[in-house]
């Protein structure tokens, strides 16, 4: 198993996650006389401070990647430093002011985060390369002209016959 996760390390790996504020407003005029205000405002903590003691609604993002976001969004957001407010961005949905709050770099996955997810993955090839390689016997089997009684015994397969089979499947 740790052969395959070092051998495959590429697989596991984790992108830059960013969690943020988004302010939505309506009009140009309202989002640029927020931006005025919260201009000199250092913290995020104190822009949600402020934000909640006037009543302006805003959204909390957490631990989101670049391909989870809006593209107009994520392209000012991944240029952010933390604290840092965005220029006023227009989306088809409504005029936004981003701070970001955190950055989880991107990382490799350790051995023992994926270790569960690497068994599965081996066990499941291992299973598909056996029925594929039972189902290429099986084949030959029946163009070289063998009975099926043949072929199960052959292969270490149990038969099994549906007898009574009718249309009401109610009768199962």
């Amino acid at each position: 198993i740790l052969e395959y996760y070092n051998n495959n390390s590429n697989l596991y790996f984790e992108n830059e996650k960013r969690s943020f504020l988004q302010f939505n407003f309506k009009t140009l005029s309202q989002v640029e006389k927020f931006k005025k205000i919260i201009i000199n405002i250092a913290t995020y903590e104190e822009v949600i401070s402020y934000s909640n003691k006037e009543n302006i609604e805003y959204n909390v993002f957490d631990n989101l990647e670049k391909d989870e976001i809006l593209e107009e969004i994520s392209q000012s957001l991944f240029t952010l430093n933390i604290n840092e407010q965005s220029p006023v961005l227009k989306t088809p949905l409504a005029y936004h002011i981003i701070i970001l709050k955190s950055i989880k770099p991107e990382r490799r996955l350790s051995f023992n985060e994926i270790k569960d997810d690497i068994i599965r993955t081996i066990s499941n090839r291992d299973v598909r390369n056996f029925l594929i390689d039972l189902e290429n016997k099986i084949s030959q089997d029946i163009l070289n002209g063998l009975a099926l009684k043949e072929i199960a015994k052959k292969n270490e397969l149990k038969l099994s016959f549906l007898r009574n089979i009718t249309r009401n499947f109610n009768n199962f």
